[in-house]
This record gives C-alpha cells, structure tokens and sequence, in this order.
C-alpha cells in the first residue's frame, strides 16, 4: 500500500504539468514563471514549517517567515488571475477562421453553410473531438465539397462574445458545435441551425452537413 500510494503521486504531477500547460495559454510565459515561483514558494514554506520547533524566538522566526512566503505566493497567483491572455491562437483555426459574431453574420448572409466550433486549450473533449472527428481528411473533404464556411471560437480565457453565443444555444460551457445549413435556392431562407452533441464523431459530422 505504501508503494501504491507512492506512485498515485505520479498522476498528480502529470495533472499540475498540464494545468501549467494550461496556464501557459491563458498568461503566457511570465503566468507560468510566476506559479512555478509559486510551487518553489509553497515548497519552501512546507519546509520552514516541517523546521519549526518549540516556541521560542526559532519559532516565531520560522513563523513570520512562512508567512511572508505564503503571502508571496497568494499575490503572485492573484496576478497571475488579473492577466489578460497573450495567447488567441489555439492550433485550430487552420481549418477556417476565427470566429467572430460580425463573422459569422456576414457569412450567414450569404448561401454557404456554416460550421461553428467553440472550443478552448484546456478543454479535453474538445481537443479529442476535433482530433477525431474535424481535423481529419476526411471531414476536410467534406467541408470542401459542400463548401463549408468554418469559425472557429476560442473560450481559453473566458470571451464574453463566446459566452452570449453558448448562452443562446443554452449552454454554459464548450464544447458548441453549430451547424447553420445552406440557403435553400427555391425559398431563399436557411433551416433552422443544428447542435451538435458534445461527442462527436465523423458519421455524426458527415450526418449533418450531408442533409
């Protein structure tokens, strides 16, 4: 059980690693100096604590100077929380472009069809999604046939446009997969835009947009 538990740790370094990785997208580079300080803080202050003996002026010393660590670190993480992103590119506008709302209503204005994809860095179903399901020859293909017009929005540091846009379609959160059908020719109007599921798949894609 000792070793066990041991190596449950392990998990939990791999899971700070990706949230730093995280923060990397949200604050750039000087957000993820700031919290690894943070960590060197934090292991420091764990360290004069396991040092504090007595009560003594050792103690008190020790005391003050966990203290001020501690206080270190809280305003560096508060910091790094006000910082705006440095980071917008997510690695997946390469398929279609940004998203935007003005975007995405001139688009809707003319005949093509159009996929929307709210995604962010942090989120794991959406990276698994566009891995599996969008990012693949052939949903490419797809899109390139039926001429597809694709946006997409990028949640990682909370976008207040993005958040109206989940909100109209009720959710609070992504991933959001729309799907705004072409104009029809003998009525001039489009259908009423698709959700997709949360969990997609190539069929599921290629379902919607063949319709």
């Amino acid at each position: 059980m000792e070793t066990f538990r041991q190596f449950l740790a392990f998990p939990m370094y791999a899971s700070s690693v990706w949230l730093v990785w995280v923060l990397s997208q949200q604050a750039g580079p000087q957000g993820v100096f700031l919290a690894t300080m943070g960590m060197v803080g934090i292991a420091f202050a764990i360290w004069l604590l396991g040092k504090r003996s007595g009560q003594g002026v050792k103690g008190a010393v020790i005391f003050v100077l966990t203290a001020l660590v501690l206080a270190v670190v809280f305003i560096s993480l508060f910091h790094i929380g006000t910082q705006k992103s440095q980071t917008t590119d997510i690695g997946v506008t390469e398929l279609g472009e940004a998203w935007s709302q003005d975007r995405l209503d001139e688009l809707l204005k003319g005949d093509d069809p159009v996929f929307v994809e709210m995604t962010a860095s942090w989120c794991i179903t959406c990276k698994v999604n566009h891995k599996v399901a969008l990012d693949i020859p052939q949903t490419k293909r797809l899109f390139a046939e039926k001429g597809v017009q694709y946006l997409v929005g990028d949640w990682t540091s909370y976008d207040e446009r993005i958040t109206v846009f989940l909100e109209r379609y009720g959710r609070s959160g992504v991933p959001l997969y729309v799907f705004y059908g072409a104009r029809a020719k003998n009525t001039g109007k489009r259908s009423e835009p698709v959700v997709l599921p949360q969990i997609l798949t190539p069929s599921i894609v290629e379902g919607v947009i063949s319709n």
